[in-house]
C-alpha cells in the first residue's frame, strides 16, 4: 500500500508540474513558463531562475490525491 500511494503521490507532482510548465510555454504565460538562465564571464556571475508557482500548485494537488488514494483504498 505504501509503494502504490508514493507512486499515486509521486506521479500527480510531476504530471501536475510537468502540464502546469507545458501549458506555460505553450500558450506563453509567464508565471507559468520556467526559464533560467547561468552566466559566468570572468570575474561575473549571473543567475536567473523563472516561476516557480508550479511547483506549490503540484504539492496541493499531489496532497489531495494522496488523500482521495487512501480514502479510495478504504
Amino acid at each position: 500500500m505504501k509503494l502504490k500511494s508514493f507512486i499515486v503521490t509521486f506521479g500527480s507532482f510531476v504530471g501536475t508540474t510537468g502540464m502546469l510548465y507545458l501549458f506555460g510555454h505553450l500558450f506563453t504565460i509567464p508565471w507559468l513558463m520556467f526559464h533560467h538562465e547561468y552566466t559566468v564571464n570572468g570575474s561575473g556571475f549571473f543567475i536567473s531562475v523563472g516561476s516557480l508557482v508550479p511547483l506549490p500548485i503540484g504539492l496541493i494537488v499531489c496532497f489531495l490525491a494522496e488523500k482521495i488514494y487512501v480514502y479510495k483504498f478504504r
